[in-house]
């Protein structure tokens, strides 16, 4: 190996790190989860605007999502960012779910406790 290919492959290896965490970053910070109501305890309007809070919640996270699902592809042929990242990917994935349930518990409480 000449001196040129020496010093590419050392920079390689010093950037790769700084890439791989700049790639982390490209998604942004995974959303922030909202805080569900007590729907037996809520008002109509305060359970209204809690599902507008889940459902961006819930849009905010689809595209979190998405991106991290193509930053999976992409690193690929690394085992251990594959492994962290698919961890969060699942995570999240489960959270999503966990949360648009919470909230159709929560307006069923409030129908129980609001017969029409």
């Amino acid at each position: 190996m000449n001196l040129k290919a020496s010093i590419t492959l050392a920079t390689l290896m010093i950037l790769s790190p700084l890439a791989g965490a700049q790639d982390a970053a490209s998604c942004g910070e995974q959303p922030v989860e909202p805080t569900i109501v007590d729907g037996a305890a809520s008002t109509f309007e305060q359970l209204i605007a809690n599902g507008k809070e889940v459902n961006a919640y819930i849009a905010e996270a689809d595209q979190f999502l998405d991106c991290s699902e193509a930053r999976y592809i992409r690193i690929s042929g690394s085992r251990i960012h594959k492994d962290i990242l698919g961890e969060q990917i699942k995570s999240l994935t489960t959270r999503h779910n966990e949360i648009g349930d919470e909230l159709n518990a929560q307006v069923a409480a409030y129908q129980a406790a609001n017969p029409q």
